[in-house]
């Protein structure tokens, strides 16, 4: 099959030419978004499901499974779904993923070793929720990733400077995200990635989100650290 086939030399490509050089693996990328039973999107120009239909993601993961089982050097290599939305997609995710893989007679978690949580934020989100789907993710046995993590000034127009007080409330938001996680971790939850979108306000891609400036990265434009630097650590 095209896609074993795909999986297989990608694999065998890095275990060959970089060995140490991937330690996680986003197999299968937003495609919890729709309606029905296992609430997948049907993109019109995703291949994959107009062949397979939802049975692409069970593929994807068993094959995936395979080829760093029969590699030499990356056995260890953590298989990740990832996507955005995670906060609201929880239910979805935690739900279906188990139901595609039951259908094969199969357990999820011999496939699918962590979510990751893209975890584009703004100081208007009521943090909280974020971190209960946190736990929810983690309750349901899987490993967490934050995988893109920014977290932007809302409604901070192109070409403004936030106030002080705009940037306080932004290292808060980024502090109790953080306390959250940690909080998760010491009660037993797999936190194993925090990754940031960047690391500049002056490269993020949402330095202009039609005609807002999130500011949402941890230094400013001229690389000086802000308040979220603080919040953060």
């Amino acid at each position: 099959m095209r896609m074993r086939n795909y999986i297989f030399q990608v694999i065998e490509y890095y275990d060959t030419n970089h060995p140490e050089l991937i330690y996680a693996i986003d197999v299968v990328n937003e495609a919890f978004n729709g309606n029905g039973k296992y609430s997948t999107t049907d993109y019109a120009d995703n291949g994959w499901y107009q062949t397979l239909g939802h049975d692409y993601i069970y593929y994807a993961f068993l094959y995936a499974r395979e080829a760093i089982e029969a590699s030499v050097n990356m056995k260890d290599v953590t298989l990740v779904y990832n996507a955005y939305g995670m906060t609201g997609k929880v239910d979805q995710v935690i739900t279906s993923l188990p139901l595609m893989f039951a259908e094969h007679g199969k357990d999820v978690h011999d496939y699918v070793d962590a979510i990751g949580m893209q975890s584009h934020l703004s100081t208007n989100d009521y943090m909280q929720n974020f971190l209960n789907a946190a736990q929810k993710f983690v309750d349901a046995g899987f490993e967490l990733q934050l995988t893109e993590l920014d977290l932007g000034i809302s409604d901070n127009k192109v070409g403004e400077e936030p106030s002080k007080e705009l940037l306080l409330r932004q290292a808060k938001k980024y502090r109790y995200i953080m306390d959250g996680l940690l909080d998760i971790q010491a009660r037993g939850g797999k936190i194993t990635s925090v990754t940031l979108w960047g690391f500049t306000d002056a490269h993020s891609w949402r330095a202009n989100d039609n005609g807002f400036d999130g500011r949402c990265l941890l230094f400013d434009k001229n690389l000086e650290e802000k308040l979220a630097l603080r919040g953060f650590a």
